[in-house]
């Protein structure tokens, strides 16, 4: 609880600091996925992906979107 609160107060803090940049989302995906791939062996929970190899860039901050990947993930992993 204490870690979604200092997630929360830093996301607001963060609010009008944006990267904006183009993103390639798929390869920002997979790092997110490997990452969480560790995780999800220990809960014995299958982490599988099947991103396609020719999305189109997206514009927006990189940070801001791989944490909403990670939680994402992350929620999935700990309520399957």
């Amino acid at each position: 609880m204490v870690n979604n609160l200092v997630t929360v107060a830093s996301f607001l803090s963060k609010q009008g600091q944006l990267q904006m940049a183009a993103l390639d989302v798929g390869q920002l995906a997979r790092e997110v996925v490997q990452a969480l791939g560790p995780i999800a062996q220990t809960r014995g929970v299958a982490l599988t992906s099947q991103i396609a190899e020719s999305l189109p860039a997206v514009y927006g901050d990189r940070e801001r979107l791989s944490e909403a990947i990670y939680h994402l993930l992350h929620n999935a992993i700990k309520f399957n």
